[in-house]
């Protein structure tokens, strides 16, 4: 019963961020937080101290996977977070397989918005630009390569798809 409660979380939230991410380019912390809370809880109360160290093991693979791209100016933070409550949810396996599949939507749906566009020219020189200036990342400016608004998309969409596939496969 508990671990369909800790199902039923993920997918509320799941929609909420979703929602909100597309509405207003934000994923609130009012959802996250507490998400994150009833997730620990729940692991506490399912398996006791192994179950809150797999739950923590969960959110800290979450936030391995995101945070480079995070600090490449890729995605906001609240994506960060959100992927470390699905962590805190449905563990460490679950979440690197969701991460993968989030990346692989999010590749597509990036390249559908350039062929939409037709900037592939533009994308092309961006990336050689930016990894012209990736050593500046080794001096501490972490915002020399963040993404135009006119370049970027909810990436909430490609989350909730991803955590959707490997949810509705498992």
């Amino acid at each position: 019963m508990l671990n369909i409660l800790a199902d039923i979380i993920l997918l509320i939230l799941l929609g909420l961020c979703l929602y909100t991410d597309i509405r207003e380019g934000k994923i609130y912390n009012k959802f996250i937080f507490p998400a994150f809370v009833a997730a620990l809880i729940l692991a506490l109360m399912i398996e006791g101290i192994s179950g809150l160290k797999i739950s923590l093991m969960g959110a800290a693979t979450g936030l391995a996977v995101m945070i480079l791209p995070y600090f490449l100016g890729g995605m906001g933070a609240g994506d960060v977070k959100l992927l470390m409550v699905i962590g805190a949810l449905k563990g460490a396996e679950f979440t690197f397989q969701a991460a993968l599949a989030t990346f692989i939507v999010g590749g597509v749906i990036a390249a559908a918005f350039i062929t939409y566009r037709r900037q592939w020219k533009q994308t092309l020189s961006r990336l050689k630009a930016f990894f012209t200036v990736l050593p500046a990342y080794k001096n501490g400016n972490y915002g020399a390569a963040a993404i135009d608004g006119d370049y970027s998309f909810p990436y909430g969409i490609a989350i909730t798809a991803g955590t959707l596939i490997v949810f509705l496969m498992g």
